[in-house]
């Protein structure tokens, strides 16, 4: 069977019916969106007008325009909500900026996120404007709809008819009394008919300054102001009103002004409390009380009479007196009102003197120290330092007035200074510093040695008991020899063995074999921090002579490096110990440098041209340039040379006698014939021990 689709005709005609179910469904839902807006809109303007009815209530008038409208003042909608006593969110219109005063006073300018308020007075409608002598009658809200529709809201109170409003009772007067920062206003009773009812309102300002803001008008003829200033003056004023039921009436003149000091209160006892103590008085201190205008203080000395009232308008007094005195101080408050009793009694001690220091009894390793006591004091501390270091931490010694300083090392140099403390824990100055070096020892040896390996002569001095040889001090020596038949050296320069407790050597350098050398130590112990020393003694003469050893030359040695063009030459360097100086410990080296033929039947052409060789024989060198004329017109035999230079260098052993040499030897370097070539080695010469 064959089947039909659909027609373009149709399938237009189904697109056209479903555009405009759309479009019909779109607008119903946007009207519906709009009507639900004025619904809430209507419900929040039903508050606000509820809330004005309320505000009357209270106040037996509509709020003028200035309070309402931005138009006249800077409220914001949280103010204007304030006033009205509902929340700030009744003044968010639908679809309208949140936050913002809606309220206009101008109709013409109304759009659906405005309100018109627009308040009125039946006797002078300035007054709902500028709300300076009473307020509105009546007002009309007015507000359009997203419809488009303008609804208007009257208030449910037309207004007072003219004539109707009470006559301004006279001025009426007031009175204040206070308590504390708080000062109350009462008014006489306003003279208004039996048919009406007396409303007051009442201003203060600091004396002399601006006026404040009038209360809202009330039935109690008495209003209470809190947090003003003690001592300071304020002025008062109260106006009156009468109401009738209905309507409310003109205002009164304002009372004459009334001036108020608000009184200042008695001055309570103070604290006083010890702030210092020096060596020449003691220091006291007391907070400062509001409103007094001075202290008055009295003190005491070591218990006696107290002292006739001294006045001061400073919070602190110090009283002067002799070292370790005890001070005791009472104070009082002074204001206006009158006088505070005593504080309390605070007491303090002048610091005590310094204490004078001595030291007793001084030995090589131990010092005492003494001190004198001093008024005041109820204990001393003490710092010490060693060979004028850094001082020590304070010690506290208590009630007792001396120390011993040590044991340490002999020749140490201790200081002390002192002072003392008080019954407060305070200290006074610190003592002249004292102290002196403790004394040293003699060298402590009683024994000998030596040993002789040419050229060095060695010899030693120690205690066989294996005690120290200046018992915590340093050994410092000289030294002193000589040859047997001939003259005596000077003593050498002092030198420290580094250790109290080592062995003391000497060498000497001998110039010759056969020799018989004599030496002598001296020394003394020395306190290396300080330069204190003790006395020096000898150690007596040794007397040694050296042999002559038995010595064979070293032979010689070659090394040998192959030309880079003529394989079939060599340079070659060979270096011999030729003789040998004993007593100098020196021997004599002689150094060859030659080429050398290592294959035969070759012969070379051009020789006419030179190149440099060098020699360096254990840091000693040497340089010049050559050619070769040995195989111009012969050809090469295995073993035949030809000499290019030749010399000798002396070489210095250690003090051992031992001596080995590096040396190296090159030639032509770039050559056009040989190219070149190097060689190096080692060579240990004869011991000379």
């Amino acid at each position: 069977m064959r089947r039909r689709g659909f027609t373009l005709v149709e399938l237009l005609i189904v697109i056209s019916v479903i555009g405009i179910l759309t479009t019909v469904a779109a607008i119903s839902y946007s009207v519906v969106q709009r009507n639900s807006r004025d619904t809430v809109r209507a419900a929040q303007l039903a508050t606000i007008d509820n809330a004005l009815e309320d505000y009357y209530q209270k106040n037996g008038e509509y709020p003028p325009a200035r309070n309402i409208v931005n138009s006249y003042s800077s409220n914001t909608a949280q103010s204007v909500a304030n006033l009205l006593g509902i929340n700030a969110s009744n003044l968010d219109l639908p679809g309208c900026p949140t936050g913002v005063n809606p309220f206009i006073s101008s109709p013409t300018n109304a759009t659906t996120c405005t309100i018109v308020y627009q308040p009125s007075s039946n006797i002078n409608n300035t007054t709902c404007e500028t709300a300076t002598n009473g307020g509105c009658d009546s007002f009309v809200l007015t507000y359009s709809k997203e419809s488009g529709q303008t609804v208007a809201i009257n208030s449910r109170r037309s207004g007072r008819p003219e004539g109707a409003v009470a006559d301004a009772p006279p001025a009426p007067t007031v009175t204040v009394s206070g308590s504390g920062t708080t000062a109350t206003a009462q008014s006489s009773v306003a003279q208004c008919g039996s048919a009406t009812t007396p409303k007051y309102s009442f201003n203060y300002r600091p004396s002399g300054g601006a006026w404040g803001s009038w209360t809202i008008f009330q039935a109690n003829p008495s209003y209470s102001y809190g947090g003003l200033t003690v001592g300071s003056n304020y002025g008062f004023e109260v106006e009156a009103r009468c109401d009738n039921g209905a309507y409310i009436g003109n205002l009164s003149n304002p009372s004459a002004e009334v001036i108020y000091q608000v009184p200042i209160p008695a001055p309570t006892a103070t604290t006083v409390t010890t702030s210092a103590e020096t060596s020449t008085g003691v220091a006291f201190s007391w907070p400062a009380q509001q409103y007094a205008t001075s202290y008055n203080y009295q003190y005491r000395i070591n218990g006696g009479a107290w002292s006739s009232n001294q006045s001061t308008t400073s919070t602190a007094a110090t009283i002067s007196s002799s070292n370790g005195a005890h001070v005791e101080l009472q104070a009082q408050a002074v204001n206006p009102t009158g006088t505070s009793g005593w504080s309390n009694i605070a007491s303090g001690y002048l610091l005590p003197a310094a204490p004078t220091a001595s030291y007793t009894s001084v030995t090589t390793t131990t010092m005492v120290f003494n001190w004198t006591t001093v008024t005041g004091a109820t204990r001393y501390e003490f710092q010490y330092r060693v060979n004028s270091g850094a001082w020590s931490g304070t010690v506290n010694d208590g009630a007792s007035t001396t120390w011993t300083a040590g044991p340490t090392t002999p020749g140490t140099r201790i200081e002390i200074q002192v002072h003392a403390i008080n019954s407060d824990g305070n200290a006074g100055p610190w003592s002249t510093v004292v102290g002196t070096t403790l004394g040293i020892g003699t060298p402590a040896w009683n024994a000998w040695g030596r040993t002789d390996t040419f050229p060095t002569w060695t010899t030693w001095v120690y205690n066989n008991s294996g005690a120290s040889l200046c018992g915590g001090a340093s050994i410092y020596s000289s030294f002193h020899d000589g040859v047997v038949n001939s003259f005596w050296n000077g003593w050498g320069a002092f030198g420290s063995n580094g250790g109290s407790s080592e062995t003391l050597h000497y060498g000497s350098y001998i110039a010759s074999y056969y020799t018989t050398l004599q030496t002598e130590i001296q020394g003394y112990c020395r306190n290396d921090a300080t330069g204190v020393q003790s006395p020096t003694i000898s150690s007596g003469v040794s007397t040694t002579t050296h042999a002559q050893p038995n010595v064979v030359l070293s032979g010689p040695v070659v090394c040998a490096g192959t030309y880079s063009g003529r394989s079939a030459f060599q340079i070659r360097l060979q270096v011999q110990e030729t003789s040998y100086n004993l007593d100098a410990d020196q021997s004599n080296v002689h150094w060859y440098l030659y080429r050398y033929a290592a294959a035969s039947g070759w012969q070379t052409y051009d020789q006419t041209k030179t190149w440099p060789w060098s020699v360096s024989v254990n840091g000693s060198g040497w340089s010049g340039s050559s050619n070769s004329g040995r195989w111009r017109y012969s050809a090469s035999v295995v073993g035949d040379t030809e000499g290019i230079a030749s010399g000798d260098v002396t070489v210095t052993h250690d003090g051992n006698g031992n001596a080995t040499i590096g040396f190296s030897g090159s030639d032509g370097p770039g050559s056009s014939i040989f190219g070149s070539a190097s060689c190096s080695g080692a060579y240990g010469l004869s011991k000379l021990r």
